[in-house]
Formats: structure tokens, C-alpha cells, sequence
């Protein structure tokens, strides 16, 4: 139940005003000390040591990690996603504007 609030509802919320800054690269430093503190607070939420392998709370669920997305994959992902909806023909870009909006 954590692992989704913090997925779905936190990490977005937070992304959506550096979803630009991220890829000027001088950004880095500060989406890091970012997840830091919302990986500290999701170990704490659901009760496990804050010393946790970091690899671990990152690890997808279904190989037995905790499956908490790191805020600098969803920004990249976010970025390519805006990219390619950009090289759409005009037509399809459309198509993609209407059903995210």
C-alpha cells in the first residue's frame, strides 16, 4: 500500500515541477538528495531499518525488491515520452494530446 501512494501520488507530485529542470544536468545533485529523503521516509513508513540496501528498495516487487521507482528514472521516462510525442506526424500527435489531456 505505501510503495503505490508513493508511486502514484508522491513521486508524481514532486516530478511535475522538475519534469524540465532534469534534463539541463546541473539538476543531479538536487534529484538525488530528492530520493534520498523519500526513500528514507518510505523505509520508514513501512517499517524497515533505514541501513536497507538501497539497491533493494529500488529492486521491482516481483524480484523481491520493495519496487519503489527512483524519481530520476520517471523524470527520463517522462522526458521521452514528450519527445517522441513531439516527432508524431501531426495527426497522431493529436490523437495522443486529446487522451492525456
Amino acid at each position: 500500500m505505501a510503495r503505490t501512494v508513493f508511486n502514484t501520488v508522491l513521486s508524481p507530485a514532486i516530478m511535475y515541477p522538475l519534469r524540465d529542470m532534469a534534463q539541463r544536468g546541473r539538476s543531479d545533485y538536487l534529484i538525488e538528495k530528492m530520493e534520498t529523503k523519500i526513500r528514507v521516509a518510505f523505509k520508514k513508513t513501512i517499517g524497515v531499518a533505514t541501513t536497507m540496501s538501497t539497491a533493494f528498495v529500488y529492486t521491482h516487487e516481483k524480484e523481491g525488491g520493495l519496487g519503489l521507482r527512483r524519481l530520476k528514472d520517471v523524470l527520463d521516462g517522462d522526458a521521452l515520452e514528450r519527445l517522441q510525442r513531439a516527432l508524431l506526424p501531426p495527426e497522431e500527435s493529436k490523437y495522443w494530446d486529446k487522451r492525456i489531456a
